[in-house]
């Protein structure tokens, strides 16, 4: 969303008797006035939204943006253009705001279904889970038969894993631990709780992971349609700017 329409060229152009031209640099002005007001709210929505590093706060964002096209394509649409060639190169304009107000209505359609879903509990999570192993990794400071069946299990955890890979990597830890038989005692106990977690918290993470996933698609479709934009104003700048 880098540029303005301006019509000072299309007012200059035009007689002050010319009532057919008069009625075209009228109309561009109108068209203008909305599409650089869009404009400069986008760029603000934009930034905010690049900005933002929680899910709730993205949700915001979005809905402002989605607020802001609305707007935008309801004021365009009340127009009535009658200046032949305007009102095709206006109806690509609301074409591409009403793509964005998809992919941000998607944003926050996403968010709210992830619920109270943030960063701070990703986090909170992922502590709760090495907590969990190095309790267990205590417990086998004395000496038990059983240490050496978990630490096989955790050295069996891959030692990089992507995004999409952490929850069922931690899935498959949770159930090769489950199937160990341990005996009574620290150990035992240590990893009992260690399963525990896995079950409560890989639910949340792989939660997360479909949320980015998706965050990225609806961004994704608001970029694409963002970047016609200067194609549309290019037009619009040509034809307003016509003698």
């Amino acid at each position: 969303m880098k540029t303005q329409l301006s019509t000072a060229a299309a007012v200059l152009l035009c007689g002050a008797f010319a009532v057919g031209c008069n009625s075209k640099v009228k109309e561009c002005n109108q068209v203008a006035d909305i599409v650089n007001e869009n404009v400069d709210a986008l760029h603000k929505i934009e930034r905010d939204l690049r900005a933002a590093n929680d899910p709730g706060e993205e949700g915001k964002q979005a809905q402002a943006m989605v607020t802001a096209v609305q707007d935008a394509t309801q004021k365009l649409e009340a127009l009535n253009i009658g200046t032949d060639g305007l009102k095709p190169l206006v109806a690509a304009y609301v074409s591409m705001l009403k793509q964005v107000e998809e992919g941000g209505k998607e944003i926050v359609s996403q968010v709210e279904a992830a619920g109270e879903l943030t960063d701070t509990k990703i986090d909170a999570t992922l502590e709760a889970l090495q907590n969990a192993q190095k309790a267990v990794v205590a417990a086998c400071e004395k000496p038990s038969d059983d240490c050496p069946k978990v630490a096989a299990v955790f050295d069996a955890f891959p030692n990089s894993v992507t995004d999409d890979e952490v929850g069922p990597a931690f899935s498959k830890m949770g159930a090769d631990l489950e199937k160990l038989e341990l005996a009574d005692g620290p150990v035992k106990t240590a990893t009992t709780e260690l399963i525990k977690v896995v079950k409560e918290k890989v639910v949340l993470l792989e939660k997360a992971v479909r949320l980015q996933k998706a965050l990225e698609a609806a961004g994704k479709k608001i970029d694409d349609a963002v970047a016609q934009e200067d194609k549309v104003v290019d037009d619009l700048n040509g034809f307003c700017g016509a003698g």
